[in-house]
């Protein structure tokens, strides 16, 4: 805290003049204003020699767009910044230049005649400098006053995810020839990553999800436990259970073509006796078999229109599984384990029982960290065929 106060006080104002226009309103804002750091530099090279963040930067007409290019490095997240130029005509050219830098600072395009004389320049930068410091010191009330909370919050998040994480199956058992196992760790971020299962009539249904807002995540888990009330699933099941889906997340206000409520999903159902499965896949999830990759994912939002695409039809031999891998592990391990493709290091697990293929993927995944939050939830679910079951033909 006592960082951020002192870079309430201590604003810094760079002049990047490389024809000395600007030279003699340096001066008289270095001698007058406290607490104002003041560079004045001619080139690129000395204007990077120094790290700490640009707070009101100065530049004259005669740089154009070139130059001020040149400098767009230079403000940084931890800038507050104040644009001054004495280029009126161009204000919307030089706002979007500096469009990808100011979304998460308060940023202001100040007209300014640098032909005034330097006495008035200087006034009305130090207003600006003392209206500056104002703005930063309430953002900095602001944030005492929420970042106690959102510690709290933050604290409670992980706790929940752990006691979701523990009571998770790690194993299904035997269901008539299937050996199926799973393991989910929590992430730091914010949503997370669900799966769950119901046995119906002969029929075994999967479900897995991946999203970053909680009540788009509720919503859907509340709907697949409405599925519990059917005697049977079929086809028209999951199609009515997807448009349905889409329907009250529409009806929400949550869109699930927008990033924040993106909803990515495995809807996953196999006949117990024929050992046949139907999927419909939305989103980045890895599912392969032993030695095939069935999908590296898809770009497919969340929507009834991409049903026919998304969906994937099939037949478990003996011997064979089925191997489930979410967007959150993909992304904690850049689709990569030990110098591998995460599918080829699949592959190289070999006969190994789920159980330990399952534990060797988020051992490597955890090996290397020094907390116990991975960046994003992981899941992964590993169905396998025993050798000796009988299939229906």
């Amino acid at each position: 805290m006592n960082n951020q106060k002192d870079r309430a006080s201590n604003i810094r104002v760079v002049f990047f003049d490389p024809e000395g226009r600007l030279i003699k309103l340096s001066h008289l804002l270095s001698k007058e204003v406290k607490g104002t750091q003041v560079d004045h530099y001619n080139s690129i090279k000395l204007c990077e020699d120094s790290d700490k963040p640009i707070d009101i930067l100065c530049i004259s007409e005669q740089l154009y767009f070139a130059s001020i290019k040149d400098i767009k490095h230079l403000v940084t997240e931890d800038s507050k910044l104040l644009l001054f130029a004495d280029i009126d005509s161009l204000k919307d050219e030089v706002k979007s230049i500096f469009s990808d830098k100011i979304s998460g600072i308060p940023f202001s395009l100040n007209i300014i005649d640098f032909d005034w004389p330097p006495g008035l320049q200087k006034n009305v930068i130090k207003n600006v400098i003392r209206s500056g410091k104002q703005l930063i010191n309430s953002f900095q009330e602001i944030d005492d006053e929420i970042s106690p909370l959102m510690t709290k919050l933050q604290k409670e998040l992980f706790r929940v995810k752990k006691i979701h994480e523990y009571f998770l199956p790690k194993r299904f058992g035997n269901l008539k020839g299937l050996k199926i196992a799973s393991k989910y760790n929590a992430g730091s971020s914010a949503g997370g990553e669900f799966f769950d299962s119901i046995k119906i009539g002969g029929k075994l249904l999967i479900l897995m999800s991946s999203c970053q807002s909680y009540l788009t995540s509720s919503i859907l888990l509340s709907h697949f436990a409405m599925l519990q009330d059917t005697s049977k699933i079929d086809e028209s099941h999951l199609t009515n259970f997807i448009q349905n889906l889409y329907s009250e997340l529409k009806d929400s206000g949550l869109d699930t073509f927008q990033d924040g409520h993106k909803l990515s999903m495995v809807l996953l159902k196999i006949d117990l006796s024929k050992l046949s499965y139907e999927s419909y896949t939305f989103g980045n999830f890895l599912i392969t078999t032993h030695e095939n990759v069935l999908t590296l994912g898809n770009h497919y939002d969340f929507c009834p229109s991409f049903l026919e695409k998304s969906k994937m039809t099939g037949r478990l031999e003996r011997g064979n599984r089925l191997i489930i891998v979410s967007p959150g592990f993909r992304k904690n391990c850049s689709d990569h384990i030990e110098g591998r493709q995460l599918y080829e290091y699949i592959y190289s697990l070999g006969s190994k029982a789920p159980t330990e293929i399952i534990n060797e993927l988020f051992f490597q995944l955890s090996k290397n960290r020094e907390d116990s939050f991975f960046d994003f939830d992981s899941s992964g679910l590993i169905i396998e065929v025993e050798e000796n079951v009988f299939i229906e033909v």
